[in-house]
């Protein structure tokens, strides 16, 4: 799978609400850092426990890829959220 296939699935696996996927794509030393974490490093314990939370407080979250612009093994896409 290529890096933009990789991240266009990762987003599909948040709108199906399938943590199960959404973990499966991420590598073993991933860490995020973001709005959500407020910078602080987050691993895949912490996205699984954010996904519930969203998952629970937002029954009908859906994500959308706007956009992706994909060179090498760097991938960056604009998704619109709705609840």
């Amino acid at each position: 799978m290529t890096p933009e296939q990789t991240v266009r699935s990762y987003w599909r696996a948040w709108s199906d609400h399938d943590l199960d996927r959404v973990l499966a794509l991420l590598a073993d030393a991933f860490v995020s850092r973001s709005s959500l974490s407020q910078g602080r490093p987050a691993d895949k314990d912490m996205i699984a426990r954010g996904f519930k939370m969203f998952m629970k407080a937002l029954p009908d979250l859906r994500e959308e890829i706007v956009s992706v612009v994909a060179e090498g093994d760097s991938v960056a896409c604009q998704i619109v959220e709705t609840a």
